[in-house]
């Protein structure tokens, strides 16, 4: 009986450990996804740069309230329009939103950064504490009257909480925007190194922040 009850033990011990662990990788994961974009447009036969692309684009920063340089590419587009910033998903980079580009060539100019955490920005993705903040000063970079944002996933709600000046005028395109009932197979998707049960997930995801995104009120005016 002894033997029994120290094997349960260890077993609940070793059960513990694995929860922490797999929790611990997990929310650095949420935080510090793979940056995996330009492996998965050459094994998909698409560009990793404008220029593969067929199209002049400018490289430049911005400079985020925290110190961190976000990149961003920029193109000439029409004589006319809005400026049409591209923002990528969770897991995503400015490399995804290049197949895109061919959607936009209304606009005068194309905007695509790299959000914190992801590409080859700096830092950590936190799901819109500093992102949505990045995004506001990327829109003043730009000092455009008519600005366009899209955003794809995770960065549709980034979009949807955004606010900018009365001068200008924001038209907001949210692409998919994550929902509750959703957000495991996007996180899956995006490529998590460990498949956790619902209710472990759940717990990452609320500590990661995730859920505060999800759960904000209505967009922005």
């Amino acid at each position: 009986m002894q033997i029994l009850s120290g094997l349960i033990i260890l077993a609940c011990i070793a059960t513990l450990i694995w929860l922490v662990l797999a929790l611990g990788v997990t929310v650095r994961c949420l935080r510090r996804p793979r940056r995996h974009s330009m492996v998965r447009a050459i094994s998909m036969g698409h560009p990793v740069d404008p220029e593969e692309a067929g199209w002049n684009a400018d490289s430049w920063t911005v400079s985020c309230a925290d110190g961190i340089e976000m990149p961003v590419w920029s193109i000439k587009m029409a004589e006319e329009g809005p400026v049409t910033i591209l923002v990528h998903d969770w897991a995503a980079s400015r490399i995804d939103c290049l197949p895109l580009l061919g959607e936009w060539q209304d606009s005068s100019m194309v905007v695509m950064p790299d959000l914190r955490g992801h590409g080859e920005s700096r830092g950590h993705c936190t799901f819109g504490e500093l992102e949505i903040g990045d995004i506001e000063n990327l829109i003043a970079a730009l000092d455009a009257d008519t600005v366009r944002i899209v955003g794809h996933g995770y960065a549709a709600n980034l979009v949807s909480q955004i606010s900018v000046p009365s001068n200008v005028e924001l038209e907001r395109v949210c692409v998919e925007p994550w929902t509750r009932e959703d957000l495991p197979r996007r996180i899956k998707k995006g490529g998590l190194p460990v498949d956790l049960p619902s209710w472990l997930l759940g717990w990452c995801l609320l500590l990661g922040g995730v859920v505060n995104l999800v759960d904000q009120g209505a967009p922005r005016r």
